[in-house]
């Protein structure tokens, strides 16, 4: 016979939700018992009356233990199970919908929209609060409410000391309005359950013939209840095979995705031959010969450095590759940024070089990709004209071999959040990428971009006629105006 002692006990009631049911279900009774007695009051009239000392304790102990996942452990996904269980019995409370919209915006699993509910609820209660407004303004800025967003914004930016984080927010919520006021011609569709997850799924890779796909999942493959859910950020390869129109369930590449260590799908020759991955926190390259993945071996030493490099792209022939780093060198824009490097024809790679402010920013790059032809570099940025999060943006290749100013691809295929890790498929009519759509089944899922034909895309920012113009001036001297 196997004893379980006290914390025993509660550390298995706390891994598998138990201890908010039978908290929910017990607190639960006593409130069903006297509402057959008092159905002549109000729900928020009742749960004031109704709980005694021993519930109002089991209700504490929920809201205790969010606290403790939020605040100790930092897992606001598994803080906001205690606090759900708590808020039947306490919806006006302040602190508790404050503590819940926190854990909604940075969740991985839930829809950080649905916190706009309980901000607003918050608000009802006590708008004195003053990081509400700087709350309120992200969260309807990721559901796209762009003029909401900035209104709550100015409203936190008068009472803020530090106001350049919140005067980019402003900045990308106009560039919103203006993206939205003209849509781009494409079609966005979920890739589906089969293939995404309720953790983050990103960096997709196709094949040539657009049957074989690679990606990179923080999911957990051999349990579904995920009891401990600190272990999600670690990455694996993934692959899926499709047979007419249906994908199969993923499986772990073997031989690449190792256990103990983060795993990444980083760029896939057109021929399916040739695969960068991340690992060791190296980009490196693996090659497929006898009918399997080979050992992946690390890149050159120009390439990888003792700073952060997590994606890259070789063009066609083989002989120029492009990738970020953080690289503290001279010519560096800031954070992630975008850098090339050539190879001679003796094989032998030279000196990478950064690229320029037309492409790079003082904010990250990331996700760099090629066209089949070498003329467009698509990839994404925090930076220039996004509208929240990473964007995907495109540069095109000038005559003299210099990258064009980065455009916007718009809106659908862009987002108020991380949109990222493009790619394209051989006849470049279809992309593929990860965003934090509104309809994911996780923090980020994998996408299908159907396109218009590449002569007819127009990705300009559109000219507004509005009723009333607002400008924003912003400390590097950039001027937007936004309709009212």
């Amino acid at each position: 016979m196997m004893i379980v002692g006290k914390k025993q006990l509660l550390y298995l009631l706390r891994c598998s939700g138990l201890l908010v049911f039978f908290c929910s279900l017990f607190i639960g009774q006593v409130v069903g018992q006297v509402a057959c007695d008092t159905c002549d009051v109000t729900e928020e009239e009742m749960s004031l009356f109704v709980l005694g000392e021993a519930e109002l304790q089991a209700v504490s102990e929920l809201e205790r233990l969010g606290d403790e996942m939020m605040f100790q452990f930092a897992q606001p996904d598994e803080a906001l199970k205690y606090y759900m269980g708590a808020y039947d019995y306490k919806k006006e409370d302040f602190d508790l919908n404050l503590k819940i919209a926190k854990c909604l915006l940075k969740s991985v699993s839930e829809q950080k929209t649905s916190a706009i509910l309980y901000l607003e609820r918050a608000m009802e209660i006590n708008s004195n609060y003053d990081s509400l407004s700087l709350l309120l303004g992200m969260a309807y800025h990721l559901d796209g409410q762009w003029r909401n967003a900035i209104d709550y914004y100015q409203k936190f930016k008068l009472k803020a000391v530090e106001t350049d984080e919140i005067e980019k927010r402003i900045y990308e919520c106009v560039s919103g309005l203006q993206l939205s006021a003209k849509p781009a011609n494409v079609h966005i569709q979920n890739m589906g359950p089969v293939l995404n997850s309720r953790f983050s799924d990103f960096c997709p890779l196709v094949e040539g013939s657009g049957n074989v796909l690679y990606f990179t999942s923080r999911r957990h493959e051999f349990r579904s209840d995920n009891p401990d859910i600190r272990t999600h950020l670690t990455e694996h390869i993934y692959i899926s095979r499709k047979y007419g129109k249906r994908w199969t369930v993923p499986v772990p590449l073997q031989g690449i995705s190792m256990a103990e260590d983060h795993n990444g799908t980083v760029s896939l020759s057109d021929n399916g031959k040739h695969m960068l991955v991340y690992q060791h926190a190296d980009i490196m390259i693996t090659h497929w010969e006898k009918g399997k993945w080979q050992t992946p071996k690390t890149l050159p030493m120009a390439v990888n450095s003792d700073y952060m490099e997590t994606s890259a792209c070789l063009n066609s022939s083989g002989d120029t590759l492009y990738f970020t780093s953080d690289r503290p060198v001279p010519e560096a824009k800031g954070g992630l940024d975008i850098y090339g490097i050539a190879r001679d024809s003796t094989g032998r790679w030279g000196r990478p070089y950064c690229l320029s402010e037309a492409v790079n920013t003082p904010y990250d790059e990331e996700g760099v990709f090629l066209s089949k032809d070498g003329s467009r570099m698509y990839f994404s940025s925090r930076g220039h004209n996004t509208i929240g999060g990473f964007d995907v943006f495109v540069s095109v290749k000038q005559k003299d071999g210099t990258w064009g100013e980065a455009k916007n691809m718009g809106i659908p295929l862009n987002t108020p959040g991380d949109d990222i890790y493009f790619v394209l498929s051989r006849n470049e009519r279809v992309g593929y990428y990860s965003s934090e759509q509104k309809d994911t089944y996780g923090e980020k899922d994998l996408y299908q971009v159907l396109l218009e034909p590449k002569e007819e895309m127009s990705i300009q920012l559109p000219v507004l006629k509005p009723e009333r113009v607002t400008t924003f001036a912003f400390p590097d001297g950039t001027k937007i105006t936004s309709s009212e």
